[in-house]
């Protein structure tokens, strides 16, 4: 290959890196874990969501139990090994600035060709009673449910667990 065509190659390559993605959008772009005291963190994930030419409906309520697929975003809280723990109380919700999204049947839609920033944020507090020596807990996305709408007509759709490995907080270490 001559150098001309190596340029040109190399130039059309970087082109299409640098072209603004206006497919779609479903990924997370930030995660915190803050200790607000000895016994409570604040677990926060943030994703960006947006499909061309499809209106999405969105979650706004979070909860970490487990069982039948509904229309909230479920969470888990992960030790350091990855195992799903059930200690402690938590409450989460996801919510979003966002002003192209509305609230319709306490859910979020999202127009088509938009997209928004949505921003799960959770609280853990466990008694002292249930710590443990040692112990780092992240937090975890483990179903995130949403609705395309396509000519009118809604298509329930989820991410599947290869995109959801990516919503993941950093681990919190508690101390007793």
């Amino acid at each position: 290959m001559n150098s001309h065509n190596l340029k040109l190659f190399f130039g059309m390559f970087a082109t299409i890196l640098l072209l603004p993605a206006t497919g779609q959008a479903y990924f997370t772009t930030n995660q915190t874990a803050t200790k607000l005291s000895e016994n409570t963190v604040m677990y926060t994930i943030d994703y960006r969501f947006g499909l061309e030419n499809r209106g999405l409906i969105m979650p706004i309520g979070a909860i970490r139990e487990n069982g039948e697929e509904t229309k909230y975003l479920k969470y888990d809280l992960t030790d350091k090994n990855g195992d799903s723990v059930t200690i402690g109380k938590t409450a989460g919700f996801v919510f979003t600035s966002d002003k192209d999204v509305e609230i319709i049947d306490n859910q979020y839609y999202l127009p088509p060709n938009k997209v928004a920033v949505f921003t799960l944020v959770t609280l853990l507090t466990i008694a002292d009673e249930e710590m443990t020596k040692n112990m780092n807990l992240s937090l975890s996305v483990r179903s995130l449910p949403f609705t395309m709408i396509i000519n009118d007509v809604e298509h329930p759709n989820r991410l599947n667990p290869s995109e959801l490995k990516y919503y993941k907080t950093p681990e919190v270490k508690f101390e007793k």
